[in-house]
């Protein structure tokens, strides 16, 4: 279970040091691969252009006219229509082809690809358009893989439009005419029938005038019915139309949407009815001489406009309720054309509805007009129709070959698409400085989770709050700075004596640095915590390898020699020794040699020998039998020393000696638990003012739990960032049970702890 830390600042900055290389990888790999992508991602530029649609109504207009949800609705139409697939197709044809080649196509290629398709894919796919806020002004972008292309195609689609535009409004203007041409033929006809029929009438009858009564009744049948033609003449132009819009459509889709007299909905048929009436009490009106400015005509214009947007509204939720609704801009578009002219057809249908009412109304009133009068007023009337008709079609035949002959449509071009300079992707500093932050929250993330669940000793206090034991000393981990000095220093003397020591001895080689200082502490740390001159022999050990107890154990036997007390350093490590490798010593002869030594270490004071020398003395009594034995003991020892000053090895370091681990034994727990260890121990506590053993890692092997029962201080060495809580414990009970004296702490490798950056200043040399 991970342990809860309270942390400050210093903490976090002490975390992020810690695991400073993964902090640095993560920027080091997202950097990477940032500026790979940056080289290798084609660049992309873009151009954009404005248009304006400045007449949105059909040019020959026969009383057609769109609503306003019409006109909102047809800028969104062509803005669905510049991003179609139909326009990229005609984009792609305009373009030459330098511009097409600059397009990447894809390494594998089957037999049928199609280029065009590919292309105009490609465009569709860059293509946007927005609409400037309350305006028809469309915003144009266009991306490509270059700056040309990028101009090039954005100016292509604005000339693509204004000539489709252009299209549309000359085929509907055509289309219009031929219907009026028709017309005119059967108008012309009926126009001239009429007048030779009045003039055969007058010439006949010799009535050439009829009273006002009769005259204002045929004034008003005869706008009535002047009126009724142009419904008339405006429903065939609607249907003309109608069939034109829908010809074109079935080429896309056929019968996108059901016709508004099909339209079954109640509401459809309430509102369709509504519009009937409306239209019915305005021909009313305005048949008896209402001004299109009367209140009553303005209001009810305003009923019949909310009555037409409410039935095409509901025809158009009924035709997107089927599915009938198709998403490509020009279909929908055409929807928008059909729904509008088959309102203003069924608008017409029943304007013409209430003047045949209002027709026949007055039709009724002149049989009270005398016969002959009543015959002159209907060829007058006949007449005046006639002609009224004929001369609105003539303008209206004008009007469309006007449209025809023109060579601009509603489409505008406000700024023409410019070439530019830099690419808007990618956009390098910017992906290189959301590539360091992205990689920096990964790798605080990452570190802050590692740490969150990470077990392992970091600080002084940690260590003591855990084992409830004393540290006392803490070494710093070498910087980049001094194991370049280190570096200097021992190639200087490796020239001089053939590499005389490891580099790792730091003691040795920066006496002056801060590492140094550390050592230092520790010593002066450890001889308080001995507790009489006779506590002379301590133990080092750690809980795993790698914790760096043998390099802590050979400065720390430097710093005693530099002190001017006689130290000796044991390799108890039998399995794996490291300090002859440290002091450039061979090993041949060493502790387990000396431990091994039959003749030597025979204890004659406690064994049967003892006994034998004091019998054979007995005859001389009891004095003489105990000197004898007394100088058979100093004979012993004597002989120990001469045996441990053949296998101690002087380290070129004053007041420094060591003892290797001598040759390999097979068993070395059972080696060292020979009672001739522990009269080593005791003998060599005579022989020097400070002695340390170095121990295997007791959660290994037993090794250094049974050799602290002869020491008088066992030092257990934690590594930060590596020994955590259970480790530590484990090596903490193995020796409370071999009886270990004393218990002391020392860090390893801990990062700007204690302050030791604040000694630079002194530790610079």
């Amino acid at each position: 279970m991970a342990k809860e830390k309270k942390v400050d600042f210093n903490d976090y900055m002490k975390i992020l040091l810690k695991r400073k290389w993964l902090l640095i990888s993560c920027l080091l790999g997202v950097l990477t691969s940032v500026v790979i992508i940056n080289e290798i991602t084609p660049p992309i530029y873009e151009a954009d252009t404005l248009i304006v649609f400045e007449n949105l109504n059909n040019p020959v207009n026969f009383a057609m006219p769109f609503t306003s949800n019409i006109k909102r609705s047809f800028l969104t139409n062509q803005i669905e229509e510049i991003k179609s697939r139909s326009l990229s197709f005609e984009v792609y044809d305009a373009l030459p082809d330098s511009i097409i080649h600059t397009f990447p196509l894809p390494r594998r290629r089957t037999e049928r690809f199609d280029l065009r398709r590919f292309v105009s894919k490609q465009i569709q796919e860059r293509v946007s358009a927005v609409t400037k806020a309350n305006s028809e002004i469309i915003h144009i972008r266009v991306e490509a893989f270059s700056p040309a292309a990028a101009q090039i195609i954005a100016n292509t689609i604005t000339t693509v439009l204004q000539r489709r535009n252009l299209d549309v409004r000359r085929e509907g203007a055509s289309n219009v005419r031929g219907m009026i041409e028709d017309q005119l033929i059967v108008y012309k006809t009926a126009l001239d029938e009429s007048e030779k029929a009045l003039k055969a009438y007058k010439e006949e009858s010799k009535i050439t005038l009829v009273d006002k009564e009769a005259e204002e009744i045929f004034r008003r049948i005869t706008e009535a019915e002047v009126s009724y033609n142009q419904s008339q003449a405006n429903l065939q132009a609607a249907e003309q139309r109608l069939d034109f819009i829908k010809s074109r459509l079935s080429e896309r889709r056929a019968e996108i949407v059901p016709s508004v007299t099909q339209i079954t909905s109640p509401l459809a048929s309430q509102l369709k009815q509504q519009l009937i009436n409306l239209e019915v009490q305005v021909t009313m009106l305005r048949v008896q001489d209402y001004s299109n400015d009367h209140p009553k005509i303005r209001e009810l214009e305003k009923q019949i406009d909310q009555a037409k947007k409410n039935l095409r509204d509901e025809t158009l939720k009924i035709a997107q309720g089927e599915d009938l609704v198709d998403p490509i801009s020009e279909i929908t578009r055409y929807m928008e054309q059909i729904l509008t002219l088959e309102i203003e057809i069924e608008t017409y249908k029943a304007q013409e509805k209430a003047l045949h009412s209002v027709i026949e109304e007055y039709e009724s009133r002149l049989h009270t007009i005398p016969d002959k009068e009543l015959h002159l007023a209907q060829l007058l009337r006949d007449k005046n129709v006639n002609e009224q008709i004929y001369t609105m079609l003539l303008s209206k035949r004008e009007e469309a070959k006007i449209v025809e002959a023109e060579q601009q449509g509603d489409i505008r071009i406000i700024d023409s698409a410019q070439r530019t300079k830099d690419p808007i992707k990618p956009k390098k500093m910017l992906n290189l400085f959301l590539g360091v932050v992205l990689a920096s929250m990964c790798a605080f993330g990452l570190i802050f989770l590692l740490e969150y669940f990470d077990a392992s000793v970091s600080t002084i206090e940690e260590a003591e709050r855990i084992t409830n034991l004393n540290v006392i000393g803490a070494i710093p981990r070498l910087d980049l700075n001094s194991k370049k000095r280190i570096k200097k220093k021992a190639d200087v003397e490796l020239a001089a004596t053939n590499g005389k020591y490891s580099p790792t001895l730091v003691m040795h080689y920066l006496p002056q640095s801060i590492e140094a200082e550390a050592f230092r502490t520790l010593r002066t740390n450890l001889q308080f915590s001995l507790s009489d001159l006779t506590s002379k022999v301590s133990l080092i050990t750690s809980s795993y390898p790698s914790e760096g107890k043998s390099t802590i154990a050979s400065n720390l036997s430097i710093s005693t020699a530099h002190m001017g007390l006689k130290t000796l350093l044991i390799d108890a490590d039998l399995r794996k020794p490291i300090q002859h490798t440290l002091f450039k010593l061979d090993h041949d002869a060493g502790l387990a040699d000396l431990v091994l030594n039959p003749h030597f270490f025979e204890d004659k004071v406690k064994s049967g020998t003892a006994k034998q020398v004091f019998s054979e003395h007995y005859n001389d009594g009891a004095v003489g039998a105990m000197e004898a034995m007394r100088h058979e003991s100093k004979n012993d020892l004597q002989h120990r020393i001469d045996a441990i000053q053949a296998v101690v090895r002087k380290t070129g370091i004053p007041n420094l000696d060591i003892i290797t681990c001598g040759q390999r034994s097979s068993n070395p727990a059972e080696l060292l638990n020979r009672r001739s260890m522990q009269t080593v121990i005791d003998t060599l506590r005579d022989q020097y003012d400070v002695v340390f053993i170095d121990t295997p890692p007791i959660n290994v092997v037993i090794d250094a739990g049974i050799l602290s029962r002869y020491v008088d201080l066992s030092i257990l060495v934690i590594r930060v960032g590596k020994s955590n809580e259970k480790d530590i414990m484990r090596a903490k009970s193995l020796l409370k049970q071999s009886k270990a004296k004393s218990i002391l702490l020392v860090l390893n490798h801990v990062i700007g702890q204690n302050g030791y950056s604040k000694y630079n200043y002194y530790y610079s040399s």
